[in-house]
């Protein structure tokens, strides 16, 4: 079996790094309010927000910006 000269060693390498970013970046999802457009599923937010809703608790006016998260916060408290 050939040994890799260190020019082949670094390439191999970045290449190794690149495709565990890549998949890394992939696995990765963030919560977004609304639809997910990667999964066609709502937002955990956004079905904890419509819940509390639905059921009457909390209320969408707050100090927070978004009525999510003051629905959230309200509920909670």
């Amino acid at each position: 079996m050939k040994k890799l000269n260190t020019a082949e060693l670094i390439v191999v390498s970045i290449i190794g790094i690149l495709c565990l970013t890549t998949l890394l970046v992939n696995a990765t999802s963030a919560e977004q309010e609304g639809e997910s457009p990667e999964s066609e599923e709502l937002s955990i937010l956004k079905e904890t927000y419509t819940n509390l809703q639905t059921l009457g608790y909390g209320s969408d006016s707050g100090s927070n910006s978004s009525s999510i998260w003051n629905r959230i916060i309200t509920s909670a408290t």
